[in-house]
């Protein structure tokens, strides 16, 4: 599946203040983060967003939720009118009732979470049962010897292949009754991709039978 790293005291740093998060986000990532949300179609309805940071790449909707586990991050991304609804939650628990939402983003944040089906669960519930979508979309590693600063709030983090993080979307799709309808890989010109990353993005649909 992908090899378990332990968080880094700089990601721990990191995770204390909103504005160094901002900043690393901005060194790494250098707009890719953005460029991703061109893969996905333009969205109607109730969005629920999962692991939106300080919201510095947040989807642009005034429908959409934004959730985080780190009050810290919601709180810069308020300040800085990034964010809609912000609401301080776990992946593993939201706050919602059945049926809520129309579609569901999950941003480089898979790789932060340790129970994944815990995560699945929780977005199967609160997915609307007709032409309901889930978008996953997180990093891979392509080269041998590629590392990479992490941090989560579950004190580690996944270094996925791409075989390994396919494999796992698809015993969890198959699990949790959802339908892979596509996968895309981004490519965008950042730190992080040059280093031996990429971005792979998943659209799955929920089914009932």
């Amino acid at each position: 599946m992908g090899k378990k790293i332990r968080e880094s005291i700089f990601s721990r740093i990191i995770d204390k203040s909103g504005l160094l998060y901002d900043l690393t986000v901005h060194a790494v990532h250098f707009g890719a983060r953005n460029e991703r949300y061109k893969l996905i179609p333009r969205l109607s309805g109730r969005i629920l967003e999962i692991g939106c940071g300080t919201g510095k790449s947040s989807i642009n909707s005034n429908e959409a939720i934004h959730i985080d586990i780190n009050p810290k991050f919601l709180k810069r991304g308020l300040r800085k009118n990034r964010l809609t609804i912000p609401i301080c939650a776990s992946a593993y628990h939201l706050p919602f009732k059945e049926k809520t939402f129309d579609s569901i983003l999950v941003p480089d944040t898979f790789h932060h979470l340790v129970f994944h089906h815990k995560l699945f669960r929780e977005c199967r519930r609160t997915l609307k049962d007709n032409n309901a979508l889930l978008y996953i979309f997180d990093p891979v590693k392509l080269k041998k010897g590629t590392n990479r600063l992490q941090s989560t709030a579950d004190g580690i983090t996944w270094d996925f292949t791409l075989k390994g993080l396919c494999n796992r979307i698809f015993k969890l799709s198959k699990a949790h009754k959802f339908r892979i309808q596509n996968s895309k890989i981004a490519k965008c010109k950042s730190i992080i991709h040059l280093s031996g990353w990429c971005d792979i993005l998943f659209t799955l649909i929920p089914y009932n039978k």
